[in-house]
């Protein structure tokens, strides 16, 4: 349980330092450590990454607390690392949640946070999709 203000800030904000911290390894080229720290996180769809989980905290704010800019650096990073295939497979699986996530009657769409934001970022997923094959 959490005991104060401060608990709360960093339950939110831990995600993005994670991303923060990952993508450092990224631009610093240690992708084997970027790897073993990424790995704890899965798919990111584990269910306290979600406002829903901590429902005396947020109310019923819904969605998740993971940026979409940290499942993409989790699906792109196997192609560092020469895993091409896996990077593709990962990339093909986030286009296909992009765009579930578009179609506000479906049931994932309630469960991400500003749904119609989405729309953006599928150029993001298939570029880097378009990166990976090359």
């Amino acid at each position: 349980m959490h005991s104060g203000k401060y608990d709360d800030v960093c339950l939110i904000f831990c995600p993005q330092l994670w991303f923060t911290r990952l993508a450092l390894h990224v631009k610093l080229r240690s992708f084997s450590l970027a790897e073993v720290e990424s790995e704890p996180f899965g798919d990111l769809d584990h269910p306290d990454l979600y406002f829903q989980f901590y429902p005396e905290l947020y109310g019923g704010r819904m969605g998740s607390m993971v940026p979409f800019a940290f499942r993409l650096l989790l699906a792109e990073l196997p192609q560092y690392l020469t895993k091409h295939q896996e990077a593709l497979k990962r990339l093909h699986v986030l286009l296909a949640t992009v765009r579930k996530v578009q179609i506000p009657s479906h049931s994932i769409a309630c469960l991400v946070s500003n749904y119609d934001k989405w729309i953006l970022y599928v150029p993001s997923v298939i570029f880097s999709i378009s990166v990976s094959w090359l």
